[in-house]
């Protein structure tokens, strides 16, 4: 399970999580001040976890969608994530909390 750049994924899990398909991530942490990031991210916050979020995409299109679901969770130094990435999160915090009967699982994740 490679990307086109030759290196893996971060992680997947080996139950099929969604649909069948196993459950692909890849985390990128940007720096929302380095030079190359701060006109967008001094134009809207998030930007640059917008950017590594398209450019995860666009390493991992190698992998079948027919039995991977890809995940780019992307955030900032200062803060934001990535709205797949944020989706992602509550996802899992609503699952952490059907489990537990714990309301506030969400906010332990991130």
């Amino acid at each position: 399970m490679l990307r086109s750049d030759g290196r893996r994924a971060d992680d997947k899990t080996l139950i099929p999580q969604r649909a069948g398909r196993k459950l692909v991530w890849d985390t990128t942490v940007t720096d929302t001040l380095a030079p190359s990031y701060l006109q967008a991210t001094a134009a809207t916050a998030g930007a640059a976890a917008q950017i590594a979020d398209a450019r995860n995409n666009k390493k991992c299109q190698v992998l079948d969608l027919n039995t991977h679901h890809f995940i780019p969770l992307a955030m900032e130094t200062l803060g934001p994530i990535n709205e797949t990435g944020i989706i992602f999160i509550a996802d899992i915090g609503r699952l952490l909390t059907q489990a537990t009967d714990e309301a506030r699982e969400t906010s332990f994740i991130v």
